[in-house]
């Protein structure tokens, strides 16, 4: 094993598809100004070692996630959401969120579209992924947390936080455990599936190829 070094607070990591590096997002000292911090860390996996650091992402840094081409790279953090070149390493555009406490992001499957779920606002920004510029915010429900899409692509399924039961003070309490269905053509919700237990915390959300989702749809 190795131990690599990174800025403070390394949280979410995403691989590349051909496994040579992964980008790691930081949050950054804790006391330093929100807009100061943060970063995406990019790691040669053959050398097991840092490549690149692209900063400041915003303190705080809570996601990243490649472009389906791995040309750019989205990274999140509660004061904004970074766009960069996944090659040099340069910040290409910086997009303030609709609310409070940006959380996950993802592109859609047509890769159109980046979704960015602001957690205190109880919404999520849609945004283009071409013009980079915010299309509209959706409400979702409360406090949505991090996203993945059925196997066509027509739906989001967006996991909607609950009880804070960890004490980590950066968990919020939502009052809606389990996920919404954003239908990406109409850009409504079209259901939310809540989750058992009065202390349930949904935080990831992962579907797999079965269809099921777009197969009950249809037949509704």
């Amino acid at each position: 094993g190795r131990t690599i070094s990174t800025d403070p607070r390394p949280s979410c990591a995403f691989w590349s598809r051909d496994d040579s590096a992964f980008w790691v997002v930081t949050g950054g000292p804790g006391n330093a100004p929100p807009d100061q911090a943060g970063t995406i860390t990019v790691v040669d996996a053959k050398a097991g070692q840092v490549s690149k650091v692209i900063q400041p992402i915003g303190r705080d840094g809570c996601a990243v996630v490649p472009s389906h081409d791995e040309r750019w790279l989205y990274g999140s953090s509660p004061s904004q959401f970074t766009v960069a070149d996944a090659k040099t390493g340069e910040i290409v555009k910086r997009i303030r969120p609709s609310g409070k406490d940006a959380h996950g992001s993802m592109p859609t499957p047509d890769g159109k579209h980046i979704l960015l779920a602001v957690r205190q606002a109880d919404a999520v920004d849609v945004l283009d992924a071409r013009t980079l510029e915010r299309l509209s915010t959706i409400p979702v429900g409360s406090r949505p947390d991090l996203f993945d899409f059925s196997p066509s692509g027509r739906y989001a399924f967006i996991s909607l936080r609950g009880k804070a039961i960890t004490g980590d003070p950066h968990a919020l309490t939502g009052q809606e455990s389990g996920f919404a269905v954003l239908d990406t053509r109409t850009w409504r919700v079209v259901a939310k599936v809540r989750a058992e237990g009065e202390n349930s915390d949904i935080h990831g959300i992962a579907t797999r190829p079965s269809g099921f989702w777009d197969w009950y749809r249809a037949r509704r």
